[in-house]
């Protein structure tokens, strides 16, 4: 003998409705968002976009994109894109923050990355330098610790210094040459780099798992130490 269900309740089927509608409009979302959100390297070398990289100082690019297909185009720039520059006399730079931008005509839409210099020794780009772009850095130890720069939400002294003692294997004297002074003054200045950015760089990097202790800088520890301002800071700078 067959019994039959009790019918539902209003009430009951509407819930059930609008959780059915629900599922199936995030779905949609999800499908329609996935389909054109890809990594500016993929969609380079897709065909799917343009892209225009020049210099803009020591903390940023500047990077002009245009869609090459009629549908809009989700573009991501991941923290720790790699710019390389087209003149040997020029620093690289790699990217330190993330950003992404939607391409919905033809026109060129530009966008600013936050960058650090990745080669202390030659020349800051400028406008009139242009970059290629690749997924990362050769340097995994750089490629590593970027996220966790973001992560941390490290102001650019930092990130520079991060960056500059992996690349160059800097010392804290070397991260002295980077200097802040007015347009109008031709020398003299205030050093960008000082010792709370220093340390908390290699903080950073060793909880990274970046062995710092090899590190050229790390021979000045006790002396950056002296004038760290954050006393966990400097105790762990000296007991390590």
């Amino acid at each position: 003998m067959v019994r039959s269900s009790p019918p539902e309740s209003p009430t009951r089927f509407r819930r059930r409705a609008l959780l059915i509608l629900a599922a199936g409009f995030l779905t949609c979302c999800l499908s329609v968002t996935g389909a054109f959100a890809a990594n500016i390297v993929d969609l380079l070398a897709a065909g799917k976009v343009r892209a225009e990289v020049t210099g803009s100082g020591i903390r940023n690019v500047s990077i002009r994109l245009r869609k090459t297909i009629p549908s809009t185009v989700e573009v991501s720039l991941p923290v720790g894109l790699y710019f390389i520059a087209s003149k040997r006399a020029a620093q690289n730079m790699v990217g330190t923050a993330s950003r992404s931008v939607t391409l919905t005509s033809d026109d060129w839409v530009t966008v600013t990355v936050p960058a650090a210099c990745a080669n202390k020794a030659l020349a800051i780009p400028g406008g009139g330098d242009g970059f290629a772009i690749r997924r990362s850095p050769a340097q995994r130890e750089l490629a590593a610790v970027l996220p966790a720069l973001e992560r941390a939400s490290a102001p650019y002294p930092v990130i520079q210094a991060a960056a500059w003692i992996l690349t160059d294997d800097a010392t804290y004297a070397d991260l002295g040459t980077l200097i802040r002074r007015p347009s109008y003054q031709m020398s003299g200045g205030t050093r960008v780099i000082q010792e709370n950015d220093a340390a908390r760089a290699l903080r950073i990097m060793a909880d990274a798992g970046i062995v710092v202790t090899r590190r050229a800088i790390w021979r000045d520890r006790l002396r950056i130490a002296q004038s760290v301002t954050d006393p966990e800071l400097a105790t762990w700078l000296r007991g390590r």
